[in-house]
């Protein structure tokens, strides 16, 4: 069997991963080319924004690199990746049902727009098990998150943001700065039929 795969990683100039693909030794010049099945790539590309692409894995079989490239999906969260699109739509339809019911019981009102907008792009950050870890003051691409946003999830200050906190649980750490953002009652599909199977 060929051991000539590799699995590769597109990333911002602040080091955010864009996309992160598997194939032949050469497989990775389609994010920087223009011509690329990766719409946003090739939009990125005609704004002359700046990609860097790193070789991840190499010396790879077909189905090592596949399961090598899906690791890397769950660990470094793509925001160009369309796999598990449906798994994807699940996890945001989830979020923002939990959103309405949490709008609706709070007697405060709010800006139930922008409690849409913040759910939808913490929801993009996550991975597919619904969690997602933040540096204090990272910015990522196309995502929108106010400054001081996660400090006051993580405080649980319930002046702001207090249907978000209903829908999702933000640990911050005191040792690396971090935010570790989860959303609540979530199960991502492998426990979803974990749980059917053994009931």
């Amino acid at each position: 069997m060929s051991s000539d795969h590799i699995v590769y990683a597109a990333f911002d100039s602040k080091g955010n991963c864009l996309y992160v693909g598997e194939g032949k030794p050469d497989r990775y010049k389609h994010i920087t080319s223009g011509v690329s099945h990766v719409y946003e790539a090739n939009k990125w590309h005609f704004k002359n924004k700046f990609i860097e692409v790193k070789i991840l894995h190499k010396g790879l079989t077909k189905s090592q690199a596949v399961e090598y490239e899906r690791q890397e999906i769950v660990n470094l969260h793509p925001v160009w990746n369309k796999s598990n699109a449906t798994e994807r739509a699940e996890l945001f339809s989830f979020a923002l049902e939990k959103l309405n019911d949490a709008v609706s019981n709070n007697r405060r009102g709010g800006k139930s727009k922008d409690y849409v907008q913040l759910c939808k792009d913490l929801c993009r950050l996550m991975s597919y098990d619904g969690v997602v870890v933040l540096i204090r003051g990272q910015k990522w691409t196309d995502v929108k998150i106010p400054t001081g946003f996660m400090s006051c999830l993580a405080a649980g200050d319930e002046r702001f943001y207090r249907p978000l906190m209903q829908v999702f649980h933000v640990e911050r750490s005191s040792e690396t700065g971090k935010y570790t953002v989860t959303l609540r009652g979530w199960k991502c599909k492998e426990e979803r039929e974990d749980v059917s199977y053994h009931a």
